[in-house]
């Protein structure tokens, strides 16, 4: 009998210190995988503060390459050095929002006029040789001529009417001035960027007191301390342009820094993080309430294992009730459906099987449920041209969506053409792998004739024929109006856009009438009027434009309307060609003037495409 106790008693022995090993090891592990998932956080958290620092400063290098290209538009006619030319330019360069020290325009032989009032000869400048052949240069930092101060240069070409350099117009910037800490979310105790070229040269350096390599070139800092990642190992994959982060040591402080490209030149934005701040953090993480923390777990656990018992014993009651209740639901649905005017269908993504849930009320004859779905359903509707384009495209957004989307679907419908608007609705398991599809067809052809009888174009959101030209019309009927300016009509179709609809199929077509016009709305002032007349055809009414910028003006929309669709050998781009009017000189009757922008744009298509022509008495 003691022999049995001594033997329970060793066994109890035994099993509480394996639980107690279970539990200290339970508890190490947790304390190494939450130091392991803090670091990878950090590692996340400094690519994100990277990432910020090249999108700010893209955003700016951006924002001084947009401005010179619009002041680069108001000097394609006359001499570049033309007094209102320098006025302009002046009042530019003055502005308080701007971060030029001074802008210069040099003609073809590099003599240079200046805002702050001198002349130069930059002939023999980098810069101004490859801003003739590029379409904007971005240089490194060096000693300004005129200051004690550090800047670079960014220049662009200034095109003539035929879109060929004339000169070359440039601002310089104090990096100073720059800002490289602005919009992102720094922490300069820890944390601080700088910027290089792809040979290790600084472009900009903040923190150097802190900085852990103090080399006047990066590279060769690189080479004096400890790395990770061997440094031609890094200095060569920055030289191919790819990001890199390794951890870096000068024997006393551990870093970890990244390597980010930009991608409007070859600039780096490195950032550097002190790698004792990580431990400091997974420190103040655990301390202390990582143990109460396992306790409150176990304690969890435990309760959650008598719950899952009770839990388990009830579900076996109510299963029979729940396999009942789905039945009678999935009839209550099929008599719902039945009532519908709408074809309810669900497809199962990894069967490829369709079902039609209401099929005896629609008109498109289709069976109540469709194996191998993409391939069999274009059969049963293969009377409307490019179905099978339509549905390859639905059934392929059917298996990568996760949530709502809306497709239009023409068919024919007893030799009748019909739109039809696909509501999607999918839903993805935990693994986020699409398993089921829900489509609700519904006929929209009254309600997009209704729309299309109305004011609005029902595709493009643009007035329509009708509304366009009866604004236009009433415009051309105020004779107040017409006398107070200038005015332009234009008319507008798109080249190649027949061969993108063969190509890539109607809905390619439509989204590209969408995307053509979103641009004429960004590009064009909130009083004119826009309208689409049919097809591929626009028309548009600049009111009050001085004539001598209109041409320029549709010049800078036709380089927005090149557009490409599509990929490899099936990539289709389409571009824009224009006739263009002006009233009261050309008349002032709106028939009148559309024929003669007609005429213009005629012109054009004969001679040259994506181009613009005005309208010519010799046309007539």
């Amino acid at each position: 009998m003691e022999k049995s106790k001594q033997k329970k008693y060793l066994s109890v022995g035994v099993f509480l210190l394996l639980t107690f090993t279970f539990v200290v090891a339970a508890l190490f592990n947790f304390e190494v995988h939450i130091q392991g998932r803090e670091y990878e956080m950090q590692l996340e958290a400094l690519k994100e503060f990277s990432d910020q620092g090249s999108l700010s400063i893209e955003t700016k290098l951006g924002g001084y390459v947009n401005t010179l290209n619009g002041l680069a538009g108001f000097l394609q006619e006359g001499a570049l050095d033309l007094e209102t030319n320098r006025k302009y330019l002046q009042d530019t360069a003055g502005r308080e929002e701007m971060d030029f020290q001074y802008i210069g325009v040099a003609d073809l032989s590099g003599k240079a006029w200046i805002t702050n009032g001198s002349n130069s000869d930059i002939s023999d400048r980098d810069f101004f040789q490859e801003a003739l052949n590029q379409k904007y240069v971005i240089t490194e930092s060096k000693e300004s001529e005129f200051a004690d101060a550090e800047i670079f240069i960014v220049a662009v070409p200034v095109p003539d009417k035929n879109g060929q350099p004339r000169g070359v117009l440039y601002g310089v910037i104090e990096t100073d001035s720059f800002r490289l800490y602005e919009n992102t979310s720094l922490d300069l105790a820890s944390q601080y960027l700088q910027v290089i070229d792809r040979k290790g040269a600084y472009i900009m350096r903040e923190n150097i007191e802190r900085s852990i390599v103090k080399d006047k070139n990066l590279f060769d800092g690189l080479r004096v301390v400890e790395s990770k990642i061997p440094a031609d190992e890094v200095i060569s994959r920055i030289q191919k342009g790819e990001p890199i982060i390794t951890e870096v040591s000068d024997g006393k402080r551990e870093y970890l820094i990244y390597f980010s490209p930009l991608q409007m030149n070859d600039w780096y934005v490195v950032t550097v993080m002190n790698k004792a701040d990580i431990t400091k953090r997974v420190s103040r993480l655990l301390g202390n309430d990582v143990y109460l923390l396992m306790a409150e777990v176990v304690g969890a656990v435990a309760l959650l294992c008598v719950l899952i018992v009770w839990f388990s014993i009830k579900e076996k009651k109510q299963s029979l009730r729940v396999y009942e209740q789905m039945k009678m639901d999935e009839e209550i649905f099929r008599i719902a459906s039945a009532e519908s005017a709408s074809i309810i269908m669900v497809y199962n993504i990894k069967e490829k099987q369709l079902k039609i849930m209401n099929h005896e009320r629609s008109r498109i004859r289709l069976p109540a449920v469709l194996e191998n779905a993409p391939k069999n359903l274009p059969v049963y509707l293969a009377d409307t041209e490019n179905v099978s384009e339509q549905l390859e495209k639905i059934f392929a957004a059917m298996e990568k969506m996760n949530g709502t989307e809306e497709f239009l679907l023409s068919l024919k419908v007893e030799k009748e053409l019909h739109k039809f608007r696909l509501k999607l609705r999918s839903w993805a398991n935990e693994k986020q792998e699409v398993m089921q599809c829900v489509c609700v067809m519904q006929d929209v052809t009254e309600e997009i004739q209704l729309r299309q009888n109305a004011d609005i174009d029902f595709l493009t959101g643009l007035d329509n024929r009708r509304s366009g030209t009866r604004k236009i019309e009433s415009f051309l009927e105020d004779a107040v109006v017409l006398e107070s300016g200038t005015h332009a009509i234009v008319i507008m179709d798109l080249d190649n856009f027949k061969k993108l609809n063969d190509t890539l199929g109607h809905q390619t077509g439509d989204k590209a009438l969408q995307d053509v016009a979103r641009v004429l709305r960004r590009h064009f002032r909130d009083y004119d009027i826009i309208c689409r007349l049919a097809g591929d055809e626009f028309i548009v009414l600049m009111k009050n434009i001085p004539a001598d910028v209109i041409g320029m003006n549709i010049q800078a929309l036709l380089k927005k309307l090149v557009l490409t669709y599509g990929e490899g050998e099936k990539s289709v781009t389409i571009t824009a060609s224009a006739g263009i009017v002006v009233t009261p000189v050309n008349g002032i009757k709106f028939k009148a003037l559309y024929d003669k922008a007609d005429k213009a744009l005629y012109q054009v298509k004969r001679e040259k495409k994506n181009s613009f022509r005005f309208y010519e008495e010799e046309m007539a």
